[in-house]
């Protein structure tokens, strides 16, 4: 017999056939029977409002988002995301465990009455129901299903963070973390939040750990040779960088990490296959309880780039992290700015779209477009070392896959590193990195190497030319037009007439801009300009 928990008040197997029948007659009360003055049997008439109570008895709910609404389920204090057809599905799932319930029915007939007793099946109930399916459980009806109360979830604090695992929650601190009881928990959490591993102290180096050192520049093999002064600092860097991507608090300066190559091969192209990949697997670990939870959510660059407004279409109201895999070459992050700030637009196919506030992270093998100061200031860069590459993997340097081949120890020495990194990220802040070779990359993408070569060149030794010499000198004008002949002269592939002075100039101007002592040239700073038939340049010092 199908006996709900909630109408349930003692074991079936003791109850007496009174009680039997009142339960039978509360599970089928979502109805009504009635006959004709013949005592025929007429259609079952279905009541909305029992199938709102039935819901709301086996907690599914309506849950608000801006000016339109979703449903979720709750157990004990723990969301999920489920659909209209979720509803519908375990609806018709209670129907198919109904066992048949007989009702008196008492019929008037020629000012005579007499009783009829008629049996009503699930399959009799499940027809019904079929019959006008889109009333029964349309929107509109289901958004009768409203919380008795204030749905609060759970979030991380500025100086707190919070991460689940299935013997309880570790509460993050500047101080240090505790592994708390979930009887401690008043909010809500969403059930995908909870990790299917337990959380258990374990301080000794791990694998994911020697993995951060690496990517920050460490490469003895022998890890016998001390990490220096930088290294330490990178180190230090990439930590918090992962951290504040997990840091489930928005009311601060947000920023978005992008993560590229250290090193650039000889044709200008990064060679990728360092890491990043694995870094951003490691942020959905601590996020994702499988494969199908969308807390952190990964999304392909080319997939963003080709489903315009349903870019985000992947993420949804547990999403706090979102990370693009390889967005293209010259992708111009202003585009992404009010994402970063104001949150990405989750907006799915026949669905109304909402705007959700979540940490951006960026993998790319290339330059991204970062146009003016205020796009500057909402990124932070991390280049990861050469020390992997497409010859030496972490599978090779370390004799397993990470996550899928992990003993339990390794998980714990894997939990404990990324707990106490979000300690060091609560106690210092976001850390950036120094730039390696992230000014040159980005010049050598928007240029081309031999640019970069030649204006190398002309700085270090003082001159340039063939022909007309060009001489290097700070604060005092240069002709443009003979620079640019100087350059053609020692390229002759840029001597064929599609080769603009103007390109030259724009190429000036994006060296200059990434140069670590050489003030950015332009009209504003009055480093640029024209005078007396001449174009002229200046450059100054920083």
């Amino acid at each position: 017999m199908n006996l709900p928990s909630k109408v349930d008040t003692k074991p079936s197997e003791i109850l007496s056939d009174a009680e039997i029948e009142a339960l039978l007659k509360k599970q089928h009360n979502f109805y009504s029977v009635s006959c004709d003055k013949d005592g025929i049997m007429k259609p079952l008439r279905i009541k909305k409002a029992k199938i709102i109570d039935k819901m709301m008895e086996r907690n599914f709910y309506r849950f608000d988002i801006n000016d339109d609404f979703t449903f979720i389920s709750i157990n004990e204090n723990r969301l999920k995301e489920i659909t209209l057809e979720n509803i519908t599905d375990k609806f018709f799932n209670y129907v198919k465990e109904l066992e048949p319930c007989t009702h008196k029915i008492l019929v008037e007939s020629n000012n005579e009455s007499f009783e009829r007793q008629i049996t009503v099946t699930k399959s009799m109930i499940r027809e019904a129901l079929l019959e006008k399916i889109g009333e029964y459980f349309s929107k509109r009806l289901l958004a009768r299903l409203q919380y008795n109360g204030k749905l609060k979830i759970k979030q991380d604090e500025k100086h707190k963070m919070f991460f689940y695992y299935s013997n309880g929650y570790v509460e993050v601190t500047p101080e240090g973390y505790t592994l708390k009881d979930y009887s401690t928990l008043n909010e809500m959490i969403w059930e995908s939040q909870v990790l299917d591993r337990e959380f258990v102290v374990n301080k000794t180096k791990g694998m994911y750990e020697n993995f951060i050192k690496r990517v920050s520049g460490y490469k003895d093999k022998t890890n016998k040779e001390p990490i220096t002064e930088r290294i330490e600092k990178r180190i230090e860097s990439i930590r918090t960088i992962q951290a504040y991507a997990l840091h489930d608090y928005y009311d601060y300066k947000l920023k978005c990490p992008i993560n590229t190559d250290e090193r650039m091969s000889q044709n200008g192209e990064p060679n990728g296959r360092t890491g990043k990949t694995l870094f951003s697997k490691a942020l959905q670990k601590m996020k994702n309880r499988d494969n199908d939870s969308t807390n952190a959510v990964e999304i392909n660059g080319k997939d963003f780039l080709d489903n315009g407004k349903h870019k985000y279409e992947d993420c949804s109201l547990s999403t706090s992290l979102t990370i693009i895999n390889d967005i293209p070459k010259n992708y111009d992050i202003d585009i992404m700015f009010n994402d970063i700030t104001e949150g990405i637009k989750v907006n799915k196919k026949n669905q109304q779209p909402y705007r959700k506030q979540t940490k951006m992270v960026i993998n790319t093998n290339k330059t991204i477009k970062i146009n003016g100061e205020s796009a500057k200031d909402r990124v932070v860069f991390f280049e990861f070392s050469d020390y992997f590459n497409k010859n030496h993997s972490p599978l090779d340097e370390y004799k397993c896959w990470f996550f899928t081949e992990w003993t339990d120890e390794e998980w714990n020495r894997f939990d404990t590193y990324m707990i106490e990194s979000c300690v060091v990220f609560l106690k210092k802040g976001l850390i950036e990195a120094e730039y390696i070779n992230l000014n040159n990359r980005e010049v050598i993408e928007h240029t081309s190497p031999e640019f970069v070569d030649f204006m190398n060149d002309f700085i270090e030794s003082g001159q340039a030319g063939i022909v007309d010499i060009v001489t290097f000198r700070y604060d005092e004008r240069i002709n443009k037009q003979s620079l640019f002949n100087a350059f053609t002269q020692a390229y002759s592939d840029f001597s064929n007439g599609k080769f603009k002075q103007r390109t030259f100039t724009s190429w000036l101007q994006k060296f200059t801009q990434n140069h670590a002592t050489i003030h950015p040239i332009s009209k504003a700073h009055n480093t640029e300009g024209r005078s007396n038939g001449m174009d002229w340049i200046i450059f100054k010092k920083k």
